[in-house]
């Protein structure tokens, strides 16, 4: 049974979990001596393949990878100087709600008495910016125009 197993190990095709239980089996019934068991065991995990034991890795590894190279492209350029940057938000004339429309929700960007708001209210934000008792609850005052 250990050349079986062996055999099984050195073609590279098993979960190392259940071999694992299977060697540990064999064990148990006396088929294989301790030191058999330990051979085989530490055979089975330096040779376990990673794809075997959680499918999908491979692909989610490759991902990260990709991910990995493009911020480091991304941080090469910005230290050279050669990055491009994003445009400047768009910011639109705040307009008073007109009780249909959802377009201040949160992260908006408008203008409002000759100053730059955002919305920093989560839901529909009817309230005007900078108005009497407005907080930053609802619009952060990013600055005069």
């Amino acid at each position: 049974m250990y050349e079986i197993i062996k055999n099984v190990i050195n073609s590279g095709s098993y979960k190392l979990s259940d071999l694992a239980g299977k060697i540990d089996k064999l064990w148990v019934e006396g088929t294989l001596d301790e030191t058999q068991r330990d051979e085989l065991l530490e055979l089975a995990r330096a040779g376990a393949a990673i794809t075997a034991e959680a499918p999908g890795v491979s692909e989610r590894v490759s991902l990260l990878e990709t991910a990995v190279d493009e911020l480091k492209t991304t941080v090469q350029q910005i230290l050279e100087g050669t990055a491009s940057t994003p445009e400047d938000p768009q910011y639109e004339a705040w307009t008073p709600w007109d009780g249909r429309s959802n377009k201040y929700q949160y992260g908006a960007l408008v203008t409002h008495n000759g100053h730059l708001w955002e919305s920093t209210f989560i839901g529909q934000n009817v309230w005007e910016p900078g108005a009497a008792g407005i907080t930053d609850m609802f619009w952060l005052d990013k600055g005069a125009i």
